[in-house]
Formats: C-alpha cells, structure tokens, sequence
C-alpha cells in the first residue's frame, strides 16, 4: 500500500505498543522492543505511561549510541478526555516523553469525538475540527514532526477534509491507527487511506485485550497459539502499512517483530480473508457524528 508522510524517511512496519504495561514492565519492555531492532513505539496519554516510554528510549539511545543512526519513532495520542484543550494536552505529551530532538515526534487525535457526550451531539466534529488545528499549528512550530488520527473512518476523515482543506493552515493527516485483524478488516478505509495517501496503521491483530483470535482461528485453521499469532500477523501486515504489536515476553516481542517481515502463503491468505466479519473487538467510531 502506498503511503506518503512528506519528506520523511519511511516508516517502520513493525510497532511496539505499550498498552495496559505500566511501570518498570513498560520500561524494561520498550527497551527490549528497541533491542529486538523495533524503530517505533507507541503510546498515549489514556495509557499513562509516556514517562516509562520516554525513560526507555532515552535509555537506549545513551546506551547504544545508536550506532547506526537508525531514526527512532515514538506515537502519542491526544485523549477524548483531552479533545477540548488539544494544546495543553499535546504539550503535556511532550513534556511526559521528553525526548530529544533526533526522535521522530508523532501525535495523533485517538478518539474521533469527546469523552462522555452522546454520539450524536455536533461538539465531536467541533472539538476533532479545533483539535486538528492544533495539531496543524504544533508541526508548523516544529514541537511535532508528524500528525494524524487514530479510529477515524471514511466518514470522518472526509468530513474533516470538508470543513478545513480550504484553511490556509491546514494538511491532511499523515497517519489513522485503527483497529484491524482478521475480523475486521476494513477495507473501505483501506481504499480511501491508499487513494488519499494516507498511512494506515493497524492495532489489535490478534483481536485485542486476550487476543481471542489466536483462539477462534487457531481452531478453525488447526493451528497451535504461536503458529495463530504469525499468522494473524503475517495476513494484517500484508493489508496495511504498519502494525502495532505488543507483549512483555522477550521471546514474543522478538516472535512479533521477525513475523511482521514474513507473508502468508496464498492458499492461506485467501482463506483468511473471506474471514472478515466487520467485528470490533475494541473502539468502533461508526455512530460518532
């Protein structure tokens, strides 16, 4: 899938997320990812966390010397709690991370809407409107080098595009994270993401919080967890561009990373992807106005 982030050095297939891990897990764990040969690791300010992902990769860096000069990448995202003061949220972000200038910044809008109002209130596309301004002003300042939304659909982004395209200000986001797997494979948002350059990343390909895929497809292919986890991951990373892993096993992080590089045989593939269903297993913004 093509994608395009200006003139940025290509992305990162591999991901690590850091989801639900806290502390010195988080830390210890960011560290192994970045170990492993991991370039990106995401996190955000609902995971409350960025200070451990922050100590980890500052961590790495002085350790390593990062001798190759491999550009490393670090996603936080602005919460729904935080729509409504995008800026003091994304600065918040950055100073909990507080990384140095050679890491690649990205901030993303997580949630199409505002925490605790109904789906159907105008404040979501006012609040995601203002919010993208603020993003747009924090790359142009430079605090940011990338931005973009995460578990926006079709709707969503065209709507954005609708009302601010003709502001001077504006860019279209470079990034939407969402949720993708077998089950739910979106192939919509595929095809606008791909039309509009638009790089889409996927998280929760082994469904989300106790990875039920690993489960429901390892019985319906005959396959043991770990030959369901490559799988699963090997058929996500083959429909978009980047794909959020995440464990606190050495022996999984460095599993994940390595089958991210391998493809699914063809016979297999087909067959995984008649198995989509539009199932969410976590966040669906479809009814968020």
């Amino acid at each position: 899938m093509s994608s395009s982030l200006d003139t940025f050095t290509a992305l990162p297939r591999e991901c690590f997320g850091t989801f639900k891990i806290f502390g010195v897990a988080c830390e210890s764990s960011v560290f192994e990812a970045l170990q492993v040969g991991y370039r990106w690791i995401d996190t955000a300010s609902v995971y409350k966390n960025e200070v451990e992902v922050g100590h980890a990769v500052r961590r790495w860096l002085n350790e390593t010397s990062n001798e190759n000069n491999d550009i490393i990448t670090v996603t936080t995202k602005i919460s729904p709690y935080e729509l409504l003061d995008a800026n003091s949220a994304a600065l918040a972000c950055l100073k909990r991370l507080s990384l140095p200038s050679t890491v690649r910044k990205i901030i993303l809008i997580h949630w199409p809407g505002v925490a605790r109002e109904k789906h159907h209130m105008t404040i979501h596309r006012e609040a995601r409107n203002a919010a993208w301004k603020v993003l747009c002003g924090l790359k142009k300042e430079g605090l940011v080098d990338v931005i973009g939304v995460s578990n926006f659909n079709v709707y969503h982004l065209k709507l954005l595009a609708d009302d601010l395209s003709s502001e001077v200000w504006y860019e279209q986001p470079a990034i939407n994270q969402v949720e993708m797997h077998v089950k739910c494979q979106q192939r919509e948002l595929m095809r606008y993401c791909n039309e509009h350059s638009i790089f889409l990343q996927a998280y929760a390909p082994l469904g989300g919080l106790g990875a039920p895929l690993l489960y429901d497809i390892g019985e319906a292919l005959q396959l043991d967890v770990s030959s369901s986890a490559a799988v699963l991951l090997q058929f996500i990373a083959g429909c978009c561009d980047s794909v959020v892993v995440k464990s606190q096993t050495p022996e999984r992080i460095r599993d994940n990373f390595l089958n991210l590089q391998r493809s699914p045989s063809p016979e297999l593939r087909e067959r995984l992807s008649k198995m989509d269903e539009n199932f969410h297993y976590c966040w669906d913004a479809c009814n968020v106005v």
